[in-house]
């Protein structure tokens, strides 16, 4: 019986191989394939109703989607692209490397108007520019290579959501607290309802992958007042890699007396975070807030989707509310509002360069970018929109980012800083803050004490790297200036590897000058 079952399973799947071999092979039309590793709830379903919709525009092309956990998302999309056996379109992250490789850049597409966008109010509207962010973003645009790779599907935003029936009845109303003095007191209620009704309950359902962007929030908005004596061209802007070459220079570091009040934010989420939740994975607190042993959960928005799915009462969602000027301990310290970042959208799409149907690859992308497409994948996950005029599902509204506040850094900050050996020893320092004997100074001193060494090897890395790009680009770059018509256009064809190149040449002259300098 078990040889006849495995037997039984083994042609059934050939079977099923040779069908989709035969479907891909017919003559009367094309097939394509989507990969992508968002799993969350409705994700998977408005890419289905984009592809149903798509096919009945379009019967001679059939788009076959493909769904890859995110754990091993990126070996298997690599493995794939090496192996030459990739799909036509790939959810990519240009954290992942080797998009220049592997991915066929759109920027001559980009400048044209989208066809599908015919009959709406974008129809003679560049590609680029009917996103919200004019595809401006790391997903989309890489400045090194100057190319436009990846139109994107959505904006994402950091949220506490709340569990509307519990707050009811713990506090007697179900809106959420409206500044920091006020969470705090709602956190104290919650431990003392737990403790008169005997619940495991915690005021917030945290993890140590989770609170990353969270604290990174919190921290920023407190260090404003370190940004602004930073800023000195005063652009309101600059990158980590830019604050970790200041770090090199000694202009400041993580004992400074600006960052304190920071720090003892972090140490208030952490006191009012669920035991141990530093331990934990991101599918802990969706388990605590599901079953209700939680008020609140530290969600992105895009797990707001899931919970929507999962839990069986109704939900709320605001921002964490840091303090403002008007708060009595930290507000003289505040400089206002903060942003929850700057424009952006990412869930990047790229071209994958072997694909035998770009023509039909790129229509498809076409069309899950226009009002249209963008309307539909918004309705179905309700996730945020990243087309301009495209409306907000009434649950997704509750994650629009606030872009009114001050919003210094570019790419992180702080808890960003120049690259993955800073980045890592932020966090794996967490243990500092949160731990039993942990605390901000502790945490602030630990970092120190080994950051320096982080941002060099950063750095080092990200100059050698650049000059790589500098050395290939700079012949493309001369040989369009001397192509070019004479005149005032042949200029700025090459003010990009110019502003690079100084911008590389500066960094050198301050990691060597680190290198043999003692630490502050």
């Amino acid at each position: 019986m078990g040889f006849l079952l495995m037997g039984t399973a083994y042609a059934v799947s050939v079977g099923l191989m040779l069908r989709h071999a035969a479907d891909e092979q017919r003559a009367d039309r094309v097939t394509i394939r989507l990969s992508q590793w968002q799993l969350e709830g409705g994700v998977r379903q408005a890419f289905a109703a984009l592809i149903r919709r798509y096919e009945e525009l379009n019967p001679r092309v059939h788009v076959i989607p493909i769904s890859v956990p995110d754990t091993i998302y990126r070996q298997w999309a690599r493995t794939q692209l090496i192996g030459g056996t990739a799909p036509d379109i790939i959810e990519y992250n240009k954290d992942f490397l080797g998009v220049d490789r592997f991915f066929s850049p759109i920027t001559d597409e980009v400048a044209r108007p989208n066809p599908y966008n015919r009959g709406t109010p974008l129809e003679h509207v560049p590609w680029r520019d009917t996103f919200l962010d004019a595809m401006a973003n790391p997903d989309g645009f890489h400045p090194q290579l100057n190319q436009y790779y990846a139109p994107t599907m959505t904006q994402v935003s950091m949220r506490l959501m709340f569990n509307r029936p519990l707050l009811r009845a713990i506090t007697g109303g179900d809106e959420p607290p409206r500044n920091y003095r006020e969470f705090l007191a709602l956190c104290a209620q919650v431990r003392e309802y737990a403790r008169a009704h005997q619940l495991a309950l915690a005021p917030v359902a945290n993890s140590g992958e989770t609170v990353i962007g969270l604290a990174n929030y919190i921290f920023e908005s407190a260090a404003s007042g370190l940004s602004a004596r930073l800023d000195h061209r005063h652009t309101f802007g600059f990158t980590s890699q830019e604050l970790g070459l200041l770090y090199l220079r000694g202009e400041w570091n993580y004992r400074a007396p600006e960052l304190r009040p920071g720090f003892e934010l972090l140490r208030d989420l952490g006191d009012n975070s669920v035991p141990g939740f530093l331990q934990l994975t991101r599918e802990s607190p969706l388990m605590d807030f599901v079953r209700q042993r939680a008020l609140m959960i530290v969600a992105p928005s895009w797990e707001a989707s899931s919970l929507k799915e999962l839990c069986p009462f109704e939900l709320g969602a605001f921002r964490y509310p840091v303090p403002l000027q008007d708060d009595p301990v930290y507000g003289r310290l505040m400089l206002g509002p903060y942003s929850d970042g700057r424009l952006g959208t990412t869930l990047g799409l790229y071209l994958n360069r072997a694909t035998r149907h770009r023509r039909e690859a790129l229509d498809f992308l076409h069309f899950v970018t226009s009002v249209e497409g963008s309307q539909i994948f918004t309705d179905v996950s309700t996730w945020l929109p990243a087309i301009a005029g495209v409306k907000a599902s009434a649950y997704s509204r509750q994650f629009l980012p606030s872009y009114d506040g001050y919003i210094w850094s570019l790419d992180g900050g702080f808890f960003n800083l120049s690259g993955n050996d800073a980045i890592t020893l932020l966090r794996r320092s967490y243990y500092l803050m949160w731990g039993p004997d942990g605390g901000p100074e502790k945490y602030a001193a630990g970092i120190d004490a080994r950051m320096r060494e982080s941002v060099i090897a950063d750095l080092t890395r990200e100059t050698k790297t650049r000059l790589e790009a500098i050395t290939r680009d700079d012949a493309a770059a001369i040989a369009q200036h001397l192509l070019a018509d004479p005149g005032p256009v042949a200029a700025p064809l090459l003010l990009l590897p110019a502003r690079l190149e100084g911008r590389t040449l500066q960094m050198l002259d301050i990691l060597r000058e680190a290198k043999g300098a003692r630490p502050h």
